[in-house]
């Protein structure tokens, strides 16, 4: 061993490790992770990689013969077709024993079939081509080993291969051909795998998108279509209202008519006159005379207010608080002129109380995030709609009411 590497003029302490210590070197200056040159040199073997796993990792495999580590395309100049007649001289038995062993029988005698030899012959032939065309490389570097004196390398065959070879080798490589046949492989492949990482993430983010996309037609067909019924009810009820009035004016009119001797009829009377129509002509007609000569908190509140409990949205409610619907007065007005004494009946004051929890929510939000009016009573209503069904006022008050739901703020 010390004349052999004294005739090669190689410098090394560890003498018998030398092979491994300059494989391992090669495989990390071409990248290889540092498990798999464990793997290769046989150093921490686990019982996994001693039972099961091959002790050849393809990685540091495809560094030593000088690919990239991650496989795939390859461009290698001596890799020409090497003839059948030149093939059948290496190994010249294997194919023999091949057929022997798949069989199970040569020349009459009984051969076992195993599963290893049949891959260990497989491999032989397979490796035909790489002894041939790696010979003609080594015999232009070496041309004095001692292993040029087999007759397989003097044969006709090989010289006439030799010379083939060694022609393609002496080519210069500056071709663009030759240049695109050694970077194109690996280019592709890299350019593949990054359409196709870029393709997925871009489908996530459609998918994504289009997910939102969707919740928010779903949320503003939803919001609408509330609109529109909400607008549908109004023009209902005061279509009501004004066929109410005119019920109550022909019957104001039918009595004077009748008695016209009597004392002049009071337009406002709630006896002579409709339900609804009562009801609308008290709060158009505000404080009775009486009332506005008392003056002050003395003042009568008006008859037949009462929220309107048809309504379904949390846009509707704050305007019913701030405008007031179907020409009544708003809440907020009712409150700041009359505190609670509008709300007479319990019903009433049940019903404001639940509503009023919306209405400070929505106040809140104002308050806190510094946002217009509509745009809180936007968010409120949007979580109103995220509720599952039955997606009512009643459900959101009282979800408010216990803290167990949060208006979303983004």
């Amino acid at each position: 061993m010390d004349a052999a590497f004294s005739a090669c003029r190689v410098v090394v302490s560890a003498k018998t490790h030398a092979a491994r210590r300059a494989g391992a070197q090669f495989a990390e200056v071409g990248d290889a992770a540092a498990s798999h040159i464990a793997r290769a040199g046989g150093w921490n073997v686990r019982v996994m990689e001693s039972a099961y796993l091959t002790n050849i990792p393809l990685e540091v495999s495809r560094v030593h013969a000088g690919f990239d580590k991650g496989g795939g395309g390859f461009f290698l100049r001596r890799d020409v077709a090497v003839p059948e007649e030149l093939l059948e001289k290496v190994f010249p038995w294997a194919q023999k024993w091949l057929s022997a062993v798949e069989e199970g029988t040569l020349d009459g005698h009984h051969v076992e079939k195993n599963i290893a030899a049949r891959g260990f012959l497989r491999l032989l032939l397979r490796l035909r081509a790489v002894v041939v065309q790696d010979a003609v490389a080594l015999r232009r570097q070496h041309p004095h080993w001692y292993l040029w004196k087999h007759t397989i390398f003097s044969s006709a065959e090989f010289l006439a291969y030799e010379k083939q070879l060694n022609v393609t080798l002496d080519a210069p490589d500056t071709s663009t051909r030759d240049r695109l046949q050694n970077a194109l492989p690996l280019i592709a492949e890299r350019m593949d795998a990054v359409v196709g990482s870029l393709q997925q993430h871009v489908d996530l983010r459609v998918q994504a998108l289009q997910s939102t996309v969707e919740t928010l037609v779903t949320n503003f067909a939803a919001t609408q279509h509330l609109y529109f019924q909400q607008v549908q009810l109004q023009q209902q009820a005061l279509l009501e209202l004004q066929k109410s009035a005119s019920r109550a004016a022909l019957s104001i009119l039918a009595a004077s008519s009748a008695s016209p001797s009597t004392a002049p009829v009071d337009s406002t009377a709630p006896l002579l006159q409709p339900p609804e129509a009562s009801r609308a002509l008290a709060l158009l007609s505000g404080p009775s005379a009486n009332a506005r000569e008392r003056g002050g908190d003395s003042e009568e509140v008006p008859a037949g207010f009462e929220q309107d409990r048809t309504i379904s949205s949390c846009v509707d409610l704050w305007r019913e608080y701030k405008e007031g619907i179907g020409g009544a007065p708003s809440v907020e007005d009712m409150d700041k002129k009359w505190n609670a004494r509008w709300r007479r009946l319990d019903k009433d004051r049940v019903h404001y109380k639940r509503r009023m929890i919306i209405i400070n929510r929505i106040k809140a939000v104002i308050a806190s995030e510094k946002v217009s009016a509509e745009r809180a009573v936007f968010l409120v209503e949007r979580a109103r709609l995220a509720l599952s069904t039955p997606r009512s006022l009643d459900k959101l008050s009282k979800m408010l009411r216990d803290e167990t739901f949060e208006v979303a703020l983004s």
